[in-house]
């Protein structure tokens, strides 16, 4: 009887509220069809994706990380490696991901991926603690219910867990660990290469008004220096600083 009335409860909050199920991507599905991979673009040396293709990417690691890996486990090494190995089976099928003749560098280039997907799954895990157990709302329809991929019984062991002393101390010295970057690194899903593309052309776009006495040279700019792509955190909406254009990118808003 109880588990007659948990489903019936689970259908009525379906049917109160529409659960957003995982996105699939229409160009994901269009492979699934035709076995024609994405293209995408790759910094060789970084590891770093770019490109128009390179949200789809971001995005379908995420979500795959989220479905295949349990929250239940406290820390990505904790995750098993058959697993990892599945998944990068899996975005191999659907992405075109490059392939060196060094079995070491393509070990390498699995794992800054993974290093990834283990920053959105810890995300995930922090984000369901935020909603669900830190300020959960009444009418808010379990997590359980609304992700396919989180059973009840692996929900509750995670609920269990975030509830400990140790968990709470962990969690405590994380935030205070977090409060001294005074300057926190923030960039767009796009990365450094699309900021970069940014940068070269908002360069170009002010050479181009006064093309006067320009060489070729001038006419196509340099990337910028490791510096100028660095952008410390400055919410200027809420400080209410105007953007400028210029080349001073260290106050911009991303």
């Amino acid at each position: 009887m109880a588990d007659s009335t948990d489903n019936s409860a689970e259908t009525s909050q379906r049917n109160k509220k529409s659960v957003r199920g995982p996105t699939m991507l229409k160009a994901i599905e269009n492979v699934r069809k035709t076995g024609i991979k994405i293209p995408l673009q790759f910094d060789l040396e970084t590891g770093e994706c770019y490109g128009n293709n390179a949200s789809h990417f971001k995005s379908y690691v995420a979500l795959l990380t989220r479905e295949r890996c349990s929250i239940a486990k406290e820390l990505w090494k904790h995750i098993p490696e058959g697993v990892k190995n599945a998944m990068w089976t899996d975005i191999k099928a659907i992405f075109v991901i490059p392939e060196f003749d060094d079995a070491k560098r393509n070990d390498h280039f699995k794992k800054i991926w993974f290093h990834y997907a283990a920053e959105r799954w810890k995300d995930f895990k922090s984000r369901l603690t935020r909603t669900y157990i830190t300020d959960p709302k009444p009418d808010d329809v379990p997590p359980y219910v609304k992700y396919p991929y989180i059973k009840k019984d692996i929900w509750e062991e995670f609920v269990k867990y975030r509830q400990t002393s140790d968990f709470k101390e962990k969690s405590q010295k994380g935030r205070e660990n977090h409060a001294k970057n005074v300057y926190p690194h923030v960039l767009s899903r796009g990365g450094y290469k699309r900021l970069e593309e940014q940068m070269i052309n908002e360069k170009r776009l002010s050479l181009s008004k006064d093309s006067s006495g320009l060489t070729d040279d001038d006419r196509h700019p340099s990337p910028p220096e490791r510096y100028e792509t660095w952008k410390p955190y400055i919410p200027l909406r809420i400080l209410k600083i105007p953007v400028v254009e210029s080349h001073t990118y260290h106050y911009r808003y991303l």
